[in-house]
């Protein structure tokens, strides 16, 4: 069950690993963590962009999602916890460089 915030933040009040520790904590699932932390999932998105410690699944390369397919045994949900990224988007970057 998530927690949702005493009060809507303001962007520039939530740090960096603010952002990264509720995104590790709801395993980054985006409307939870924006619940989290009291914000909208579009901000949490924008906070995502804006963060240099939180990476997207875009940036992931075909080799480091293919190392962690090895050594996760191709378990999606390891893998999200290793590459620390939303296993919605790496379903989606895995498609978009061919994995099946």
């Amino acid at each position: 069950q998530v927690k949702p915030a005493r009060h809507r933040a303001r962007l520039e009040e939530i740090a960096d690993e603010q952002v990264r520790g509720a995104l590790r904590a709801e395993r980054f699932r985006i409307g939870d963590t924006a619940t989290r932390l009291g914000i909208s999932r579009a901000a949490v998105y924008k906070l995502i962009k804006r963060s240099s410690r939180v990476r997207q699944a875009s940036e992931l390369s075909r080799d480091e999602i293919a190392a962690a397919s090895a050594d996760c045994d191709g378990d999606l949900g390891r893998m999200v916890d290793r590459l620390e990224v939303s296993a919605a988007a790496l379903r989606r970057r895995m498609r978009g460089l061919g994995f099946d």
